[in-house]
């Protein structure tokens, strides 16, 4: 199961740094915009290196809960729009 979240407010060598820093597998998943970049990878490390980010300067982390997959997430928030 994979997950994600959105790092807001660092510069992107620093998200990767903090992906870098952590164990497990996280990786940088998309570069939305300057100082909006988003990391995807096992719920544990996606929330390790979002804890790392804040400790970097990241102004928030926006993700996935951790132990939830993308898809649990995605099908969630879809259903609440359509009701």
């Amino acid at each position: 199961m994979e997950t994600m979240a959105a790092i807001l407010g660092l510069d992107d060598d620093l998200v990767v740094s903090a992906c870098a820093r952590v164990d497990g597998d996280v990786w940088v998943a998309n570069y939305n915009a300057p100082g909006q970049i988003v990391i995807a990878g096992s719920p544990t490390a996606v929330g390790d290196a979002s804890d790392k980010a804040k400790e970097l300067g990241a102004k928030k982390s926006y993700g996935t809960a951790r132990g939830r997959g993308v898809s649990y997430t995605i099908y969630g928030t879809s259903k609440r729009s359509l009701t």
